[in-house]
């Protein structure tokens, strides 16, 4: 077993900006920045900014459970890739053949689409009349 899949998941990171740390190795470290940034970026601009802790709890929980996914499935890829020579590499390579199927939901993902929703849904939540 390699490294990088005994590492041990924090059961919860000490701030916003470690919910997204980790080895990605099925490449995502520029696909999830991306998303990241436009997450941020539509939550600066449609919720209220002068607070920026409630903001930012916000951003991660939009963020944290995709970030982990693809964190845990990076350490899954990463012993798959990483076989000697052996009989395991025939089980290896029928698991690599479904990696499109596998692993579709990383790129299907919508982060505007995701974001615009919960702006959305605190925006309602904000504007209804309090009891």
């Amino acid at each position: 077993m390699s490294g990088a899949s005994s590492r041990p998941i924090a059961a919860e990171p000490s701030s916003w900006a470690t919910a997204r740390t980790g080895c990605f190795r099925t490449t995502q470290g520029a696909n999830t920045t991306i998303e990241d940034a436009v997450t941020l970026a539509e939550l600066l601009a449609n919720l209220d900014s002068d607070d920026l802790e409630p903001m930012m709890r916000h951003y991660q929980a939009l963020r944290r459970a995709r970030t982990r996914k693809i964190q845990r499935s990076s350490w899954v890829t990463n012993d798959l890739l990483h076989l000697p020579d052996g009989p395991a590499l025939e089980g290896r390579d029928r698991k690599v053949a479904r990696f499109p199927d596998d692993f579709g939901w990383i790129h299907e993902f919508d982060a505007l689409q995701v974001v615009t929703q919960a702006v959305q849904s605190a925006g309602a939540l904000a504007s209804a009349p309090q009891g």
